[in-house]
């Protein structure tokens, strides 16, 4: 068995921290690229955002071995309060730049 392509398999003991590695450098990566379009964008009147949500109540989900509990709020959010957070964004032309953080208080770092 070839473990070098799947470090799950090599080292389980460690895929909490592979992932929380993997999720901490692609957040990075996209509110750098958010820097880079808002610097961009402003000439132009265009604002740019993210939203940064956790874990959502969705198919996908229900598939993993996650409990609600390890969320500060108790729960899990709904897809209906990561479309607040967008809507809210969308109808605000002054807030720009901005991550918001839909995760109930849990952060992955």
């Amino acid at each position: 068995m070839n473990t070098r392509a799947n470090p799950d398999k090599a080292y389980p003991q460690l895929r909490p921290a592979y992932h929380s590695a993997c999720v901490c450098s692609l957040e990075s990566g996209i509110i750098g690229s958010l820097v880079s379009l808002c610097s961009a964008a402003r000439k132009g009147g265009i604002i740019v955002n993210t939203v940064a949500p956790a874990l959502i109540e969705t198919d996908m989900l229900r598939q993993m071995e996650v409990k609600p509990g390890l969320i500060p709020v108790g729960r899990f959010g709904q897809v209906e309060e990561v479309a607040d957070a967008v809507l809210m964004l969308a109808r605000n032309g002054y807030i720009t730049g901005q991550t918001i953080h839909v995760n109930g208080g849990l952060y992955f770092s």
